[in-house]
């Protein structure tokens, strides 16, 4: 995984490369045929340069998420392993913990539905009264 995303990089890393050339050779002949003044070349080059850091960056950034993916792949392969090789009794203590888990956030989970709704209600019920009395 790893050998792919260097040869990624080498590749767009050689496309920029080229790219940069490719102005620097264009404004060149440009220069010979059009009389173009150094100010304009040298601002087309600093732009060009610009633009060629940009997507190096943005580059680096999809090889860093990428390689925190692939960190976290082999982190779940690990984890899906060990849960492999887990007997039989094992599974049974692992799902009963998960259960009782699942049951103690749906109790929270219900309490504090019960908390929201109870107090829209009050609010609803208080803006009614207001609503009642101003007008």
């Amino acid at each position: 995984m790893f050998e792919n995303i260097l040869g990624m990089i080498v590749a767009i890393a050689g496309g920029l490369t080229t790219s940069v050339t490719y102005e620097i050779l264009k404004s060149l002949f440009r220069a010979e045929t059009e009389e173009e003044t150094i100010e304009q070349r040298i601002k087309r080059l600093s732009s060009s340069l610009v633009e060629a850091t940009s997507l190096i960056d943005q580059i680096e950034q999809e090889i860093k998420s990428r390689q925190a993916l692939a960190e976290k792949l082999k982190e779940d392969i690990r984890i899906y392993r060990k849960l492999a090789s887990l007997s039989q009794v094992e599974v049974e203590a692992v799902a009963q913990v998960l259960r009782r888990e699942l049951r103690t956030e749906s109790q929270r989970s219900f309490r504090k539905g019960v908390l929201i709704n109870f107090v829209l209600f009050m609010l609803g019920a208080g803006f009614s009264f207001l609503l009642i009395v101003v007008f």
